[in-house]
């Protein structure tokens, strides 16, 4: 049973990266897929955990390298304070480094900013179907993702 087309709604995703071009990529990159809509976005971690309340995303898409308080706080708190919110982490760090530790933060996934663009969308497919073996990306990493 697939989950998603089953959906009423789009699957809500909020963006989280300090980089302005970043942010407009993904939603373009998004805005592609009817079945996703870009909810927020945030460059820090503050504005984002400001905002994640009234946006309630499905998926948050969030870098490790923020101003201030880093990502990785940021998946802490969001698995702390709304519950079933899936995070993908879409970062340029190396996942074999990276990837664990996001995973014991709480990341769903992890997505290299080097992969193809189309990773990123099924990812989220992924993370709300809970079928991590539909994109390469997540299928590397699964070990440390559940």
């Amino acid at each position: 049973m697939n989950t998603q087309t089953e959906q009423t709604e789009p699957t809500r995703v909020f963006i989280v990266d300090d980089h302005p071009l970043v942010r407009t990529g993904m939603k373009q990159l998004l805005g592609q897929d009817p079945s996703l809509t870009v909810c927020g976005e945030a460059e820090t971690v503050d504005e984002a955990i400001n905002n994640i309340e009234q946006s309630r995303p499905h998926v948050v898409l969030v870098d490790l390298a923020l101003p201030g308080v880093n990502g990785m706080q940021l998946i802490k708190h969001i698995k702390k304070h709304w519950l079933g919110v899936k995070i993908i982490v879409v970062s340029t760090y190396d996942e074999t480094v990276y990837g664990p530790l996001a995973a014991e933060c709480g990341a769903d996934c992890y997505i290299n900013k080097h992969e193809a663009m189309d990773e990123i969308i099924k990812a989220i497919h992924a993370a709300t179907t809970y079928d991590f073996g539909q994109t390469t990306s997540c299928r590397k990493v699964s070990r440390w993702f559940g």
